[in-house]
């Protein structure tokens, strides 16, 4: 069984993968059709930590720091 590296669970979740166009028609938004995006993430569904796949193996996908 594969664990999370940082929490241990063994339950992941991916990132919504799809989504709606939409048009304003009589006064309201209306999809249009939806579109889905070939590229997609994977969550820990514990911690929530991004993850990926390194050789077989589950990684923290490092997290970007931002400065004020």
């Amino acid at each position: 069984m594969i664990y999370c590296p940082n929490c241990r669970s063994k339950e992941f979740i991916s990132e919504l993968n799809q989504y709606n166009i939409l048009e304003f028609i009589d006064g309201d938004f209306r999809i249009i059709r939806t579109e889905s995006v070939e590229e997609y993430r994977i969550f820990c569904r514990e911690c929530g930590r991004e993850l990926s796949n390194k050789n077989g193996q589950i990684i923290i996908k490092e997290q970007k720091s931002y400065k004020d």
